[in-house]
């Protein structure tokens, strides 16, 4: 047929004399972002808006056909790559250096997304079971996912590169599924929304049948010791949203220097270092909080802290700038939480649309039209 002009110069809409080749770049190239997990189009006839398409003559010379390798984004990668990954993981998400953004934290969102979607629970998606990361292997023998409840984790590792991300999965809260019941009694015995957790993480169980398997922190660490014994040598991120967050950093508190931890809107952690780990304050203080980042919307991190007031002590919170808010965040919802019970339950049900991952991951990897990150974090 003829070819959409969006794709190339008027003149390509007559048909060619020669045949085309036509390569797909799987860069994102603008703020509308690809899928971060299969990173393609979600429908065909979207095609032009999403994704960088190259024409070139089939006569050209097979070394001038485009690839994604000659995207500078994904050369300056490659040379992240090949240094001390992850690296500054603050600076990743400026990009600083060029490269650190597609090195660091595009892998770490696409690590999430398939580890809610490949583990069992109300967001498995049985078609993308064996999903992974672009550029990187599962390792399925290392990876956990008990149906009846506790931590479930996914492994990805690139051989080439020795890099292994390991992703904790957040909270499953529908009561239709025993694992559910478990995470959501476990977020109430963190005391994971202070004294709204009762309210928050409510079921339909009673919590008294789980109360010898909320070994939820040593079971993170069994993950990450089994991968650190079985890929001797390589550099390991661990990454997680909200519960899966939380464990991350809780784990990779412990190895500093060895470990690093990128999360999204963790749940506060402090119980499990004090309960957990017996850490005091003065302890926790002392924490490589540079090595330890959690980024998050203003009003997820926010309403959290007023009822967590220390939260993410021990961390690097990285507040996200500028994205569109739910419609019914408000910003009283800032100032007023701890005085007002009709607004606290508003702000909860604010903080709940916020959270959710969905959000997350199509904002988290947008990019300007120059390639650089599209949001900007108050960091500290």
């Amino acid at each position: 047929g003829n070819p959409s002009p969006s794709l190339g110069p008027p003149d390509l809409v007559a048909p060619p004399t020669e045949p085309l080749l036509i390569t797909y770049h799987p860069i994102p190239s603008h703020p509308i972002p690809l899928d971060p997990v299969l990173m393609a189009p979600p429908a065909m006839h979207q095609f032009a808006a999403l994704a960088s398409i190259s024409l070139v003559w089939a006569s050209e010379p097979a070394c001038a056909l485009p690839s994604h390798r000659s995207d500078p984004r994904l050369l300056s990668a490659l040379s992240v790559e090949a240094s001390e990954w992850p690296g500054d993981l603050l600076g990743a998400l400026e990009d600083n250096p060029a490269g650190s953004f597609a090195a660091v934290v595009e892998p770490a969102v696409s690590a999430i997304t398939v580890t809610y979607q490949s583990c069992s629970g109300q967001t498995y998606d049985e078609s993308l079971k064996d999903a992974t990361v672009d550029g990187y292997k599962r390792v399925p023998e290392l990876e956990v996912d008990p149906e009846d409840g506790g931590v479930h984790a996914r492994v990805f590792a690139d051989d080439t590169a020795k890099k292994v991300i390991v992703a904790f999965r957040g909270a499953c809260l529908s009561d239709a599924y025993p694992q559910c019941q478990m995470d959501k009694c476990f977020l109430q015995r963190l005391g994971a929304m202070g004294n709204m957790s009762s309210l928050t993480y409510s079921t339909n169980t009673s919590c008294d049948a789980f109360t010898n398997s909320f070994n939820y922190v040593e079971q993170a660490q069994s993950v990450v010791a089994k991968a650190q014994a079985q890929l001797k040598g390589y550099s390991m991120l661990l990454v997680g949203h909200s519960l899966g967050g939380a464990l991350s950093i809780v784990v990779a508190s412990q190895q500093p220097g060895t470990l690093k931890a990128l999360t999204v809107a963790p749940t506060p952690f402090q119980y499990m270092l004090k309960k957990d780990l017996s850490l005091s304050v003065d302890e926790v203080s002392k924490f490589s909080s540079g090595d330890l980042v959690a980024l998050g919307d203003p009003y997820d991190l926010g309403i959290n802290a007023h009822f967590v007031p220390d939260a993410r002590n021990g961390a690097t919170t990285c507040v996200l700038q500028g994205a569109q808010e739910p419609p019914i965040c408000d910003e009283d919802f800032l100032e007023s939480i701890p005085t007002n019970k009709t607004l606290a339950i508003r702000s909860l049900q604010c903080k709940g649309m916020a959270h959710d991952w969905d959000r997350y991951r199509n904002i988290l990897v947008q990019r300007t039209k120059e390639g650089q990150p599209f949001y900007a974090y108050q960091c500290k």
